[in-house]
């Protein structure tokens, strides 16, 4: 992989990661409440109660490598 398929690569793996990210950023500040506390609103009391942790988890994975390269 050259330098040039190497940048694009991280750049579409930025991207789709983003989209993710900013639809579940919007009602938050929009309304100025927390993630968990829309994620437990939208899917009851039942299921969550414990939707509004995993889903970050879900969204820290792809970070996880990034975080010693870049710091």
């Amino acid at each position: 992989m050259s330098w040039t398929q190497g940048v694009g690569t991280v750049l579409l793996g930025n991207l789709i990661t983003l989209v993710p990210m900013i639809l579940n950023a919007h009602p938050g500040t929009k309304y100025g409440v927390p993630f968990p506390v829309i994620a437990r609103a939208s899917f009851g009391i039942k299921v969550g109660w414990g939707k509004g942790g995993g889903d970050r988890k879900i969204q820290r994975c792809p970070f996880l490598p990034l975080i010693p390269g870049v710091g």
